[in-house]
């Protein structure tokens, strides 16, 4: 294990997901109760949302972080889950939801930044997470606790967006929570991105002219029914503050420069044997396969990726994970081109 990547992660399990696509995914003609749960978060996001990272249940919220010498693949899927919650009075929140039942976190963001040192890039998100039925009761007890410890709160209709200031190396995040439903928490780091999420929720339908993300070209080469997955589709709308977009020239602390890239997909399922991580990226670049190699071809003992192309702007690498692990950098490589990147 590299001191880069015990380093890396003693960052991210103290200053702060994962995700996923295996093969093109194909409709159902009646939908499962986990696909009705992602397609109803999915109209709940603002459409200008660049990353959508899911971690599918049902699992159970774990009484400690994973080891950050040695976390698998789906530890740290779970862990990303609960990002930004986790940062919330030194964890304590969190702390109050052990052993609750988790159906589904999706995370919806954009508008990556640098940090002003250290640390996690700072965002516009909002993470969604779906309970099971018998998290009432323990809602209602989360709630009176946070009002109680709250910074700032505000009105929005019959519920309360509660506020709280919290320095994450040397940058302020204000986290924002929110409960509009019994078994929904809302939590996020923007109040215009949370406050919308809250309105699409209220609305009983969404416009029809209003985008949807299962129009994005990244759509049909995710499998949203993988335990983990995720999409982005970069904004060239924030590529000038970006450090992780790679829509520019220019090389910077995060990014690898491809102005024609038009985004990707990541998804890995740990019930699936062998397992395998699955990274696709959509460039109309057609330098992309040096340019991939540049950037993911870092491992050595057969670590590198399997790489295939199957006829359209799509590249797929594929990479093995052993005793449910991948190589030192690919968490880092993977956050990074999701928007998360971490400077260490």
């Amino acid at each position: 294990m590299s001191k880069l990547y015990t380093q890396t992660m003693l960052v991210l399990l103290s200053a702060t997901s994962i995700l996923c696509a295996d093969e093109p995914k194909t409709l159902s003609e009646k939908p499962t109760e986990a696909e009705q749960r992602v397609k109803q978060c999915l109209e709940w996001l603002p459409p200008d949302t660049e990353t959508i990272i899911a971690a599918q249940g049902p699992f159970l919220i774990p009484a400690k972080d994973p080891n950050p010498e040695k976390p698998t693949l789906t530890e740290l899927g779970e862990f990303w889950a609960f990002e930004p919650l986790r940062a919330v009075r030194k964890g304590k929140v969190l702390k109050a939801l052990e052993g609750q039942t988790l159906l589904l976190s999706l995370e919806g963001a954009r508008h990556f930044r640098s940090p002003r040192g250290l640390g996690l890039c700072p965002y516009d998100g909002c993470q969604i997470l779906i309970f099971d039925d018998k998290f009432s009761d323990v809602g209602n007890k989360l709630m009176i606790s946070l009002r109680a410890d709250v910074d700032r709160t505000h009105e929005h209709g019959q519920q309360d967006l509660l506020a709280f200031d919290e320095t994450r190396e040397k940058d302020r995040w204000t986290i924002f929570i929110a409960r509009p439903r019994p078994n929904v928490l809302l939590c996020g780091t923007d109040r215009q991105f949370v406050t919308t999420v809250m309105n699409l929720m209220e609305s009983p339908k969404r416009r029809p002219d209003a985008p949807k993300f299962t129009n994005l070209p990244e759509w049909r080469h995710v499998d949203t029914k993988a335990r983990f997955w995720a999409i982005r589709h970069f904004d060239p709308g924030n590529a000038s503050n970006d450090p992780t977009t790679p829509l520019t020239t220019q090389s910077r602390a995060a990014n690898n420069p491809d102005p024609q890239a038009i985004g990707l997909t990541y998804s890995f399922d740990p019930t699936k044997e062998p397992q395998t991580a699955i990274v696709k990226y959509l460039t109309t670049n057609p330098d992309r396969e040096r340019m991939l190699k540049s950037v993911w071809y870092r491992e050595k003992g057969g670590r590198n990726p399997m790489v295939t192309h199957d006829g359209t702007n799509a590249t797929e690498m594929r990479f093995p994970v052993r005793n449910g692990q991948v190589g030192d950098e690919f968490i880092l490589q993977l956050l990074m081109v999701l928007g998360h990147a971490i400077y260490i």
